[in-house]
């Protein structure tokens, strides 16, 4: 009986060694969970921070592109007022010019 007894202690032995080592294996898998975790939620935290710059970014960028279509139009709408005026200037010299040469053809006649 000695060494049955034995050998159960042996055993006991050995099942305590291998609960102690799953136990410490997965403390050490919870640990590595846990510090991936740490990681991801870093990397997370950066990345949304990325995102969030972008997104400012192209906030701006189309801030920026809807100031330059308003100044596009503004210039259409300076250009179109422009030729008007060029028009009506053209327009008043052919009338100067004309009134000049029959007032210049008055003053030859009489």
């Amino acid at each position: 009986m000695d060494h049955r007894d034995n050998a159960n202690a042996s055993f006991g032995h050995a099942q305590n060694q291998d609960s102690a080592a799953d136990n410490f294996s997965m403390f050490s898998s919870r640990a590595l969970k846990e510090e991936d975790f740490g990681k991801d939620t870093e990397e997370l935290i950066m990345l949304r921070e990325k995102l969030d710059d972008l997104h400012r970014i192209l906030s701006e960028k189309d801030e920026e592109l809807k100031s330059a279509e308003e100044l596009m139009n503004q210039m259409g709408t300076v250009h179109v007022t422009l030729d008007e005026l060029r028009r009506r200037v053209a327009e008043r010299e052919f009338i100067v010019t004309s009134t000049s040469s029959q007032l210049s053809n008055a003053e030859v006649a009489n």
